[in-house]
């Protein structure tokens, strides 16, 4: 049969790509079509999917893995159309202080790496649990396109990773800094919740949102199994990827309808909570094997010459050339160069990065000024300079220099 399927209210944080999963009865779900693009899928998209399909799952393959579930209910040959909830992760990244933090609670089935995690109805089996699982708030569907999932801190653990690549699950002393921007944990609790009563219960003390963190109150379970008897509206818990010191429990923040607080504690792990992530923070090293800076100093004048590799990891990495003039340095003429290619390219070849700088004759702080930006990757490099000048000093040099 054929649906035609469409996805709208999506957020910058979904996609850019989805996987798209047929089902017969709403719990075994096969692909159907891998990878299709937002700017397909937005307009409308047509697929064939096998005859007795009565739910189609929607998954971001994006920065937030998240899915939604659309009730097909048709017949062969009927068309139809489902419309992804506007939560799946349809509020972009929220940038507080110095992190990013997605403004919507995970709700993904699936490890980073592709393996599926159980979902766990059952009281008793919940209870019995060591591995990771998830389960909706009151095993009610209706509760993961706007809460998203409860996980237990099994899940969190999990070395195959439960965030997409390029986040994680933030670590106590994240949340820590999270609620010490926001002028500690007295008063972070409001800036972090959600105005208003639509999810969270009166009076919702507090809360100004000011943070855009979107804190929902999406309810627990206990270990043992069942879930808590206050109901979703009250409370919002999100895990922390760090242990305490007694070993089985693990650190966790909550806020209350009844206060402005944002609560550290530990509890066991089988507990299920929500779970946001935090943005990875940029990883930068640059290794030198030799340093790139060719300084003159021959009161004779003359040549110098180095060079070596350099693996840059991160973010681009600029060199300045400037000149360097002893005290007593008399006029003199200073040209350097610096070449530098990447290692498995032709050292000559039009990749060939190449600057020069100089210094003109008969001028004492006169030099054209020149920058080199270098992106991430492995590179062999050579600096070359010459100079000739007066002055017992010398006739100083062209440095280059890490920015």
């Amino acid at each position: 049969m054929t649906v035609l399927i469409t996805l709208s209210g999506v957020g910058s944080s979904a996609g850019p790509t989805f996987n798209l999963y047929a089902s017969p009865d709403g719990i075994t779900f096969t692909l159907f079509a891998p990878g299709i693009n937002k700017t397909a899928l937005e307009p409308g998209y047509t697929a064939t999917v096998p005859d007795g399909t009565t739910d189609i799952k929607v998954t971001s393959l994006g920065q937030c893995t998240n899915s939604y579930v659309a009730t097909v209910g048709v017949i062969p040959t009927t068309t139809t159309t489902t419309t992804a909830n506007p939560y799946l992760c349809a509020l972009n990244d929220v940038t507080i202080g110095s992190q990013i933090w997605t403004a919507c609670n995970l709700n993904v089935e699936t490890y980073a790496d592709g393996t599926i995690i159980p979902e766990v109805q059952v009281e008793e089996d919940w209870r019995d649990l060591t591995t990771g699982a998830w389960c909706y708030y009151e095993n009610n569907t209706a509760n993961g396109p706007v809460y998203g999932k409860l996980y237990n801190w099994y899940a969190v653990n999990d070395p195959r990773g439960l965030a997409p690549a390029g986040y994680h699950i933030p670590t106590d002393a994240e949340w820590t800094t999270l609620t010490t921007y926001l002028d500690g944990e007295s008063v972070a609790g409001g800036k972090m919740k959600e105005t208003g009563f639509s999810h969270w219960n009166d009076p919702n003390t507090g809360a100004t949102n000011s943070s855009g963190f979107t804190g929902l109150p999406g309810g627990y379970r206990y270990d043992a199994g069942v879930f808590d008897f206050i109901g979703i509206g009250v409370l919002g818990m999100w895990w922390s990827s760090t242990e305490d010191n007694i070993g089985s429990s693990s650190f966790f923040r909550y806020l209350s309808h009844t206060s402005g607080v944002a609560y550290r504690i530990s509890y066991p792990q089988a507990y299920g909570y929500s779970v946001r992530l935090i943005k990875d923070e940029p990883v930068n090293s640059v290794e030198w094997s030799e340093e790139p800076y060719g300084v003159g100093g021959d009161p004779s004048g003359g040549f110098y010459y180095i060079n070596g590799t350099v693996e840059i990891i991160g973010d681009p990495v600029t060199l300045k050339a400037s000149v360097y003039i002893p005290d007593n340095a008399g006029p003199g003429y200073f040209a350097s160069g610096f070449n530098i290619w990447l290692q498995d390219q032709d050292p000559n070849s039009g990749s060939s990065r190449y600057t020069e700088v100089e210094r003109p004759r008969d001028t004492l702080n006169v030099a054209s000024s020149q920058s080199l930006i270098l992106p991430a990757g492995n590179y062999n490099f050579e600096v070359l300079n010459s100079w000739s000048g007066t002055g017992s000093g010398g006739s100083g040099g062209i440095v280059w220099t890490q920015a």
